[in-house]
């Protein structure tokens, strides 16, 4: 899946670039297919992105509890582990 989130981020790179030219204002009907395209490509990269996000910070958090050994911050870190995990479940969808 982040290889598809970095295909996305570089289409919508590669569209944002073509809407900034000038000469894209010419032909109207390509302009509102790029616009809407820009606009599909950017909605579902900030998916991704929180995706990828949600998947980082499960990452750390797992890494923490390994780490550490105060009982107390344990458990915050598994509290906040069982609010993660299915927000990054549903994200995956």
């Amino acid at each position: 899946m982040k290889a598809n989130v970095e295909t996305l981020r570089d289409r919508y790179r590669e569209l944002s670039e073509e809407l900034s030219k000038p000469e894209s204002l010419n032909d109207q009907a390509s302009y509102r297919k790029l616009t809407r395209e820009h606009s599909r490509v950017g909605k579902h990269l900030a998916i991704g992105d929180k995706w990828l996000s949600l998947g980082q910070q499960l990452a750390d958090n797992k890494e923490l509890l390994q780490a550490e050994s105060d009982p107390e911050m344990q458990e915050m870190i598994r509290e906040e582990l069982a609010v993660l995990e299915p927000a990054f479940v549903a994200a995956e969808k």
